[in-house]
C-alpha cells in the first residue's frame, strides 16, 4: 500500500482511500487539524494549501481510469 511519492499535501486522503476495507477509519470534514507550527506565516500556509498538483495526481489516479 504505501505513500504515495507525488503527493505531498493530500497524502492522508490518498492512503486512506488505498486502505478502504483493510482500515477501519472515520473521516469528519468539519474536523482539521492545524499541523503548521506557524499558522501566521503567509508565505508557508500559501504553499501548504496550494493542493492543485496533489488534486491533479488524485484525479488521475481515481477519476481518470476509465
Amino acid at each position: 500500500m504505501g505513500w504515495d511519492a507525488r503527493i505531498k499535501r493530500l497524502d492522508h486522503a490518498d492512503f486512506f482511500t488505498r486502505a478502504k476495507g483493510t482500515l477501519v477509519t472515520v473521516m469528519n470534514g468539519q474536523f482539521k487539524i492545524l499541523h503548521a507550527q506557524t499558522p501566521h506565516n503567509r508565505p508557508y500556509m500559501q504553499k501548504r494549501y496550494d493542493v492543485k498538483q496533489d488534486s491533479a495526481v488524485l484525479k488521475m489516479k481515481y477519476y481518470m481510469k476509465m
